[in-house]
């Protein structure tokens, strides 16, 4: 009897404990709804080292303040056929949207196309009551979008796995509203020159090239990594000599950096330098795995002016950089930077009578860097490749001298002479120190003219140097005084002197001859 009694007892605790417990729960709900809800939340940030952790499916609570939603986006959804029940992790997925395949470590699965979605002004896009499965959602590149007022261009998330509906985080049960969050990441690349933007032809200009390293830039899948590519260009004008040796490649975790925190690259290991004529490197899987641990990559090379930059309308020379990155998935992303200029200087010179302010031909001049210089004939030179060399400069003995004479019409031109010194801080900024002053020395006057017999002073100014639009171009006006007429070989005057000098003489000559019998008598 007793033993009846604790047998009927220990069953109905047993079946308490049945009804009540989490595992009578989950296996009420463990099968998942017939569909679900996708909402694709969509933002741009310059770097999505601040987006935080992988959201859990949920609406996120808060949205860091540095994203900003994107439109116009589209996501394609594929719902994902499992092989014997397994589907991509999401590891290293590649999407062939042809084939409707997706592989993932390796192994292909077959896909279905569903449906197309596109974000909305608030940056959502809304996939409402589709079939409960596993999805690989692929975001169609936008290029370029405008944020702010300013173009910007993206680097489109990765395609990703989802599952709708989606466990929930306390795995119990389902969520039947799924919210993720791909993050578009800026493709930040710019340029700047390091040293003056103002230039004798021949001096040498510094660049520096920094550039965000784009997200999935390298892969440990070996196949996948194979088809990434990365390259830096520089589209160098003609008026650019590039100096090879002059390159070095860094990364680092600062966007201007020096000292330790710059690693350099090695040239053949990590990258490989073409020209055609442009300038490219093109990162190896070497040097592609080693960006991937740093968040940016710096280029400095030096180039050249040369006097191709005298064929432009003004002398002024404009050169950009541009990133190209092909992800694993073959999208192709372009970013150029905006131009920075350099350039040199002319000076124009005009002489002419200086009373009937004529205009003179055949005036020849020579150009000097200082007063003191001038003075002693230390006039500026030019080597064989038309770069300017000045008194103290490296090969200026070897230099022919530098001679410009005017033409018929009066003009001649110092043309690839700097027109102010100047300052570059660690942004690119310029500060000018002071214009520059130059002496102009006469040293052929035109038929009929005395010769100057003193240096002209020409000096730059913020009118011709500085604005929206500046010339860089100086005048002046030199005025040669006309030389006085001599007396004509047989004219009247000429022999009324004559007479007159002899008189002179034949008196002279005998007042002293008279001085001296008187002085002996």
């Amino acid at each position: 009897m007793i033993k009846q009694v604790i047998k009927q007892v220990l069953l109905a605790i047993a079946a308490v404990l049945i009804v009540g417990s989490p595992l009578a729960t989950e296996a009420a709900d463990s099968l998942p709804p017939l569909e679900g809800n996708l909402f694709i939340h969509k933002y741009y940030m310059d770097d999505i080292a601040e987006a935080g952790l992988p959201n859990d499916g949920r609406l996120a609570a808060q949205i860091p303040e540095s994203a900003v939603p994107l439109p116009g986006v589209t996501f394609d959804l594929y719902q994902i056929k499992p092989i014997d029940g397994r589907y991509p992790e999401g590891k290293s997925l590649v999407v062939d949207a042809d084939k409707l395949t997706v592989t993932d470590e390796g192994i292909a699965y077959r896909l279905e196309k569903s449906v197309s979605v596109q974000t909305n002004s608030q940056g959502t896009a809304e996939a409402v009551g589709i079939p409960q499965g596993s999805y690989v959602v692929v975001e169609r590149p936008v290029g370029t979008v405008t944020l702010d007022g300013k173009e910007m261009v993206v680097n489109p998330s990765p395609p990703f796995v989802v599952h709708v509906p989606l466990t929930n985080p306390s795995g119990t049960g389902w969520l039947s509203d799924v919210h993720v969050y791909p993050k578009n990441e800026g493709i930040v690349v710019g340029k700047i020159v390091a040293t003056s933007r103002a230039l004798n032809i021949g001096g040498t200009v510094s660049y520096l090239v920094h550039a965000k390293v784009p997200a999935g830039i390298s892969d440990d899948d070996a196949a996948i990594n194979s088809a990434i590519r990365f390259t830096i260009q520089d589209v160098l004008d003609d008026a650019l000599s590039f100096l090879p040796d002059s390159l070095k490649v860094y990364q680092s975790d600062q966007i201007t950096s020096t000292g330790a925190d710059l690693a350099e690259l090695s040239a053949g290991q990590d990258y490989d330098v073409v020209r055609q004529p442009d300038v490219s490197i093109h990162f190896t899987e070497s040097g592609r795995q080693k960006l991937s641990k740093k968040k940016y990559v710096l280029l400095a090379f030096d180039s050249i002016l040369n006097t191709h930059v005298l064929a432009n309308e003004r002398p002024v020379v404009a050169n950009t950089a541009k990133l190209i990155f092909a992800n694993k998935n073959g999208v192709v992303i372009e970013k150029q930077t905006l131009p920075v200029d350099i350039h040199t200087g002319i000076i124009e010179v005009t002489t002419v009578s200086a009373q009937q302010l004529a205009k003179l031909s055949g005036a020849s001049f020579q150009i000097a860097s200082s007063k003191e210089n001038a003075q002693n004939k230390r006039f500026m030179r030019k080597d064989a490749q038309g770069g300017v060399i000045d008194f103290n400069e490296t090969g200026y003995e070897e230099a022919e001298p530098w001679v410009e004479t005017t033409n018929a019409e009066g003009h001649t031109r110092f043309e690839g002479i700097r027109d102010y010194l100047s300052t570059a801080d660690a942004d690119g900024e310029e500060t000018i120190s002071r214009f520059a002053e130059y002496w102009l020395v006469q040293t052929k006057a035109p038929a009929g003219y005395y010769l100057l017999d003193q240096p002209v002073l020409v000096t730059f100014d913020e009118e011709s140097s500085t604005g929206e639009q500046p010339i860089y171009t100086i005048s002046t006006q030199i005025k040669n005084s006309k030389k006085g007429l001599l007396p004509r070989t047989g004219s009247i005057g000429a022999i009324v002197l004559s007479v007159l000098g002899i008189v002179v003489i034949g008196a002279s000559v005998i007042f002293f001859i008279l001085t001296g019998r008187k002085e002996r008598s």
